[in-house]
This record gives structure tokens, C-alpha cells and sequence, in this order.
């Protein structure tokens, strides 16, 4: 029994120095760094479609957060501003994550996922978006338009965070073990510092296109096969 709640404690410890290292990196502002580098828009058929490239996407703190095997969500924020009528918003959240068993990277995008051999390669794909539709031409009742994107880093999301949180209660939940207790509270005060929320100082700056001319959009050569995954992936599955 006293194995056990050592070998929880120690558990527990490196995810208290894996979380406090990132609460370092969130006083310091290193999260905050990512930033969208290029957006390239154009036409296909009826849609308006959007290559984007990300920089800056993962610190070090979150990098190695990711190789102990914690998940670190994506969050890139599109807003579509027509001259005239309503702005539309999109949320596009990616899930990035490491299988400590398996020795893989996985990306989790739009209901499918791809598998990558290393951090390099998986930091690159997560980094890209091609052909994201944005919104139907013909919906958007105007000539021109702005484009105004933002993008957040998170380690870990809602559910995994909840999680996180029932595992952290179990592992130290010995009500007759001091250091236990000691140890929760400690562990409890960090998940929350890091994921109390993101707020507006989550997010990077943000990256304004436009106003941009429906006419001046290029047509995008349609596609002869289905648009092949991110780059270094391996086959395309169902979740």
C-alpha cells in the first residue's frame, strides 16, 4: 500500500513540474507567441476557401508537456466581416497529442486524424490548414470583405482537462497522508492557474486581411482526388 501511494506521489510530482513549467511560460508570455504567419484565399466553385500557415506554434514548455503525454488543443478563431450584413465566426480546434507506449504523434482535426513518427514533423502539419472553406459566396451579400483570424495554444481541453482533474483526485486522495494532501492542493492551485481560462490574454495577436475583392479572388483548380493529408501523415482515419 505504501509502494502504491509512493509510486502516486511520484506520479503526481512530475505532473506537477510538467504544469509548472507551464505556468512559467504563461507569466513569461511564451504562449502567447503563435501567431498566423500567411493566409492565401481563393475561390472553389461556390466557396471561399483559405490556406493558412501558423508560426511559433508550440514553446518548449508545451513541447515538452506534449512529449510526457499530455493533449495540447489548438484553437485558431476566423471571423468573416462582410461590408455589408453580419460577421460570421468559425472555431477550428485542433488536438494534438503523444503516445507514450506507441512512441506516435497524433493530429486530430475535423473528425479525422493522421499519425506522425516525430514532434517535427507533426509540429509541421499541425501548423497548416489548406482549402479550409470559410463560407458559401453567395451567402455572403456583399462585394468585399475582412478576414480576421487569432489562434490560441492550450494544453489540454475541457474534457481532457476534467480528466486530468478526477485522475489527480484519485492518485492523491488518501485522507490520512499529509504529503497527499499537501500534494493535491498543490497540484489543484496549478491546474487551475493553467487552465483557469482563456480570456483575452490566451490568444495571439490578432491577423486582419482585407478588405479583400470577391472579383480578385483566384479560382482554385478543382481537385482530381481527394486533398491529401497534412504532410508526413500517415493514412487517414475515422476517429
Amino acid at each position: 500500500m505504501r509502494g502504491t501511494r509512493r509510486l502516486a506521489g511520484a506520479r503526481a510530482a512530475g505532473l506537477a513540474a510538467a504544469l509548472a513549467a507551464l505556468v512559467a511560460a504563461k507569466a513569461l508570455g511564451v504562449e502567447q507567441s503563435t501567431r498566423v504567419e500567411r493566409v492565401e484565399l481563393s475561390r472553389a466553385a461556390d466557396a471561399l476557401v483559405a490556406d493558412i500557415e501558423l508560426a511559433a506554434l508550440l514553446s518548449p514548455p508545451v513541447e515538452n508537456t506534449l512529449r510526457s503525454g499530455l493533449p495540447v488543443v489548438v484553437d485558431l478563431a476566423i471571423e468573416l466581416r462582410p461590408a455589408a450584413g453580419r460577421a460570421a465566426g468559425r472555431l477550428v480546434r485542433s488536438t494534438l497529442s503523444y503516445d507514450v507506449w506507441e512512441d506516435r504523434y497524433r493530429l486530430e482535426r475535423a473528425g479525422a486524424h493522421w499519425d506522425y513518427a516525430d514532434l517535427a514533423a507533426l509540429r509541421a502539419a499541425a501548423a497548416r490548414y489548406e482549402a479550409l472553406p470559410l463560407a458559401a459566396l453567395s451567402a455572403l451579400g456583399a462585394r468585399s470583405f475582412t478576414l480576421s483570424l487569432r489562434v490560441a495554444v492550450d494544453p489540454l481541453g475541457g474534457a481532457e482537462r476534467e480528466r486530468m482533474e478526477k485522475w489527480l483526485a484519485r492518485t492523491v486522495s488518501d485522507p490520512a497522508d499529509p504529503s497527499a494532501r499537501e500534494l493535491r492542493l498543490d497540484l489543484g492551485a496549478l491546474l487551475g492557474s493553467v487552465f483557469g481560462g482563456k480570456g483575452p490574454q490566451g490568444w495571439g495577436p490578432e491577423r486582419v486581411v482585407g478588405p479583400v475583392a470577391l472579383g480578385a479572388l483566384r479560382e482554385r483548380a478543382p481537385a482530381a482526388r481527394p486533398p491529401a493529408p497534412p504532410p508526413g501523415a500517415g493514412e487517414k482515419e475515422a476517429p
